[in-house]
């Protein structure tokens, strides 16, 4: 994973650690020696937020920088974080960040400055392993588990469903999405496919 902030690239690897590239001078340094996952750990995700804070998800927990000084390393142990992997967290438009874990989901919760993990209403999908969290234009929250069909929630998680079948995404484990912005449409990545998933229109990745 890669991530641009206060001018330097941060690359997180599986495995390797962390590390801040200086596109400038094209050399590459540790991120912080110190720390165990960014030496030899893996780190999953790299995000910044609203108030300038780097959010780090690896191996170890979920770990918050701010102006280079570490502010916060939340643990299942210290926190409502969820054992496992931290694999990605997603702020939204309203400022709260969306945390998968390889265990389920919690909430970061900007007002109380905590992590939740039970804030869930029934039948939603924060039991299950998400690979991330996207919003679109329209405001609406698309849950990309790693088996099983795309989730769909408003922000407040008082209408959500699974995305309709009978599409080409049926069987298909996504990946990863982003929204066309002229056309609305939403692209999902699968396996050796993009899919338009508003227009539901199949293209082949050609190797």
């Amino acid at each position: 994973t890669i991530s641009f902030y206060q001018g330097e690239y941060y690359i997180g690897t599986y495995g390797g650690g962390m590390y801040i590239l200086d596109s400038s001078t094209l050399t590459i340094r540790d991120f912080e020696p110190s720390e165990s996952p960014f030496v030899k750990g893996h780190v999953f995700c790299i995000r910044s937020d609203n108030d300038g804070c780097l959010w780090i998800a690896t191996s170890m927990g979920l770990y918050q920088y701010k102006d280079g000084e570490q502010l916060n390393h939340y643990t299942s142990s210290n926190s409502k974080l969820l054992e496992g992997n931290v694999l990605d967290i997603c702020f939204d438009s309203t400022g709260k960040g969306w945390i998968c874990t390889a265990t389920g989901l919690c909430i970061w919760d900007p007002s109380t400055r905590s992590i939740k993990s039970d804030v869930f209403p029934e039948g939603f999908i924060h039991k299950e392993k998400i690979r991330t969290v996207y919003e679109d234009s329209s405001h609406e929250l698309y849950f990309l588990p790693d088996k099983g069909a795309i989730f769909i929630s408003d922000l407040s998680m008082n209408h959500f469903r699974r995305m309709q079948s009978g599409t080409p995404l049926d069987g298909k484990d996504a990946m990863f999405i982003i929204e066309d912005h002229e056309g609305g449409c939403g692209l999902v990545l699968i396996w050796a496919y993009i899919v338009m998933i508003r227009k539901v229109i199949l293209f082949p990745i050609i190797s």
